[in-house]
Order: structure tokens, then sequence, then C-alpha cells
């Protein structure tokens, strides 16, 4: 009997300490949960396409690295990597998108604002001024904006014709008797290695635009800085004209050739940069 009384005493012992760790765990459970709830509710997270921010309080601590009773807010900013190869392609996007609803005055801003790097950066460390020249950026960002005007619609002039030349060609090609220069303009647009290169547009570029051109930018610059424009075009223009041809008619060759014409005065205007450095430092 004492036996059996021994075993149910310990059986109930055993009992409820097993209870009691049940009613730890549970409690230890329950207790969990709160404070995720607590700092779930006291967490906020703001994301867009760029960044991701964390708000989130945090127990305050002493020197001994002891819980105080205090809270601390903690912001957590991150960038999202993922966004930053995307936002090349939006920007192209966006300058594309405004490029068809307002390509003469898309073509401008940008013609201007291109110009206006190069002419701070040619005064910065080409001619290495301790203070830039103002009047001398703005009015060469201005010639440079009215530049672009006359550039945009020659581009599309010559795009036009050149195609109305392939139809002119092409209806040629229905005579026999054809003269040397017919014969000549449909090797240049009818032979295999040569019809895509864009040899007579460039040559109508470089010994039609360019000199006009740079008569309309000296002219203009002249009047901004209010110069005697005859004096200028004596000074600049051949000089100038001479040193473009070491540049552009390769650009214009190679931007004619595989640029679209929408874009052409875009990357005219990066060829331009590398200009403008020249123009700022020699006009």
């Amino acid at each position: 009997m004492q036996n059996d009384t021994l075993a149910s005493t310990v059986d109930k012992k055993q009992e409820q300490q097993t209870e009691k760790q049940e009613n730890q765990q549970e409690e230890q459970k329950e207790e969990e949960k709160h404070n995720e709830n607590k700092q779930s509710s006291s967490t906020l997270t703001l994301s867009d396409q760029n960044y991701t921010v964390n708000c989130h309080l945090e127990d305050k601590k002493d020197g001994n690295n002891k819980t105080e009773n205090k809270k601390t807010l903690v912001i957590d900013i991150t960038k999202n990597k993922e966004n930053k190869e995307n936002i090349f392609n939006y920007l192209f996007k966006l300058y594309i998108s405004l490029l068809k609803k307002y390509p003469l005055i898309t073509k401008i801003i940008t013609s201007s604002f291109i110009s206006f790097i190069a002419t701070i950066v040619s005064q910065k460390f080409i001619k290495k001024l301790k203070f830039l020249q103002w009047n001398n950026i703005v009015n060469f960002s201005v010639t440079s904006g009215i530049s672009s005007i006359f550039s945009h619609y020659w581009y599309n002039y010559l795009d036009l014709k050149m195609n109305q030349l392939k139809e002119f060609n092409n209806k040629l090609n229905t005579l026999q008797n054809k003269n040397i220069i017919f014969k000549f303009l449909d090797i240049l647009l009818n032979n295999k290695n040569l019809k895509n290169l864009p040899i007579i547009s460039t040559s109508l570029d470089q010994l039609i635009f360019a000199p006009f051109i740079n008569i309309i930018f000296i002219s203009i610059l002249s009047i901004l800085e209010k110069r005697n424009v005859v004096k200028s075009l004596q000074k600049d223009f051949w000089v100038t004209l001479k040193r473009g041809w070491i540049l552009w008619p390769i650009a214009t060759f190679i931007i004619l050739g595989i640029i679209p014409v929408e874009l052409q005065v875009l990357f005219f205007n990066f060829v331009g940069f590398f200009w403008s450095l020249y123009l700022s430092y020699a006009l």
C-alpha cells in the first residue's frame, strides 16, 4: 500500500510539473505574439520605385547594454538596386515621348542645355577661369538653342529629299539610256556595298548646311555679345568651318547612316558637346 501511495504521489507531481511546463510554454508563446504585434504596430514601411523607408521603435539601452524604459525611433533608408539600371531607360523613354509630342521645343532645350554644360566645362577646365562668365554661358546656350531650330528643319528636309531621290532613281531605272550623272547616282543609291552609306546626304550636309549654320551661329553670338557681325565672320568663319570639317564629316556619316531622323539632332548634340568646348574656347 505504501508503495502504491508513493507511486501515485510521484505521478501527480510529474503531471503537475508537466502541466506547469506547458502553461509556461503557452505563456511564452503569447508573450512572443504580443511582442510581434507590438513591434509590427510600431513599424512603418514606405517604398517607391527608387527607395524603401523603414521606421520602427527600439528599446533604448544604457552604457551597460541594459534596457531602459525609453524608446528610440530608428529610420532605415535603402535604395532599390533593381531600379538603378532602369533610371536610364526611364529618362530615355521620357525624352522620346517629349520628342514625339514637342519635337522642336525638346531639341531646343536639349541643345541649349548641352551647350550650357560645355561652356561651363570649357571656362573651368580649359580656359581655367577663376570666375565663370555667365553672360558668355547664357549667350552660347541661347545661340545653340536657336541654331537647333535650323538643324531640326534641315535634317527633316534632308531625309525627305533623300527618300524622294531614291524614288526618282527607281523611275530612272526603267530608262535604257542614262547619262553619266544618272549612272553615278544609280551606283550610289543601288549598289549593294554603297546604298546603305549616307554618302550623298553627308556631302550635301557638309557642303550646304555646314557653311550656313556656321554663319548663323557666329552671327547670333556676335549680336548677343554686341560685336560687329561682319568682322566676326571674317575672323572666325573659315577657321571654324575648316576645323569643323575635321570632325563633322565622320560624325555626320555615322549619324545619318544608323540613327533615326527623329534622334539625329540629339546625337549631333552629343558630338556637339565636344565641338562646343572648342567654340567656347575659340570664339
